[in-house]
């Protein structure tokens, strides 16, 4: 990926890319394809912007969404939860 190796796998840029080609992969019902990049990106965003904050919490919100279409619902509740802390704000950004 170009914008890998223009800014890293770690940077924030990066991560809002994988989210945007998970979502895709998540409308196309290709859960297994997005989970582990909504995975990366929910890290590198929360560890940049703080988990509590909107954009720390936005994949992880589709990841949530992502888990429960998988029948992870367990793991897809604690993963809401978390987001919740950060107020109604964050989880409907991911919920779109």
């Amino acid at each position: 990926d170009i914008r890998a190796e223009l800014f890293g796998r770690e940077h924030p840029d990066y991560a809002v890319s994988l989210n945007n080609l998970a979502s895709v992969y998540e409308a196309e019902h290709k859960y297994d394809e997005a989970e582990p990049l909504l995975r990366h990106a929910g890290t590198v965003l929360a560890d940049t912007y703080g988990p509590l904050t909107r954009r720390g919490c936005s994949a992880n919100v589709l990841l949530a969404r992502t888990l429960a279409a998988m029948g992870h619902d367990v793991e897809a509740s604690e993963i809401l939860e978390a987001a919740f802390e950060a107020g109604p704000e964050a989880i409907s950004e991911g919920m779109y």
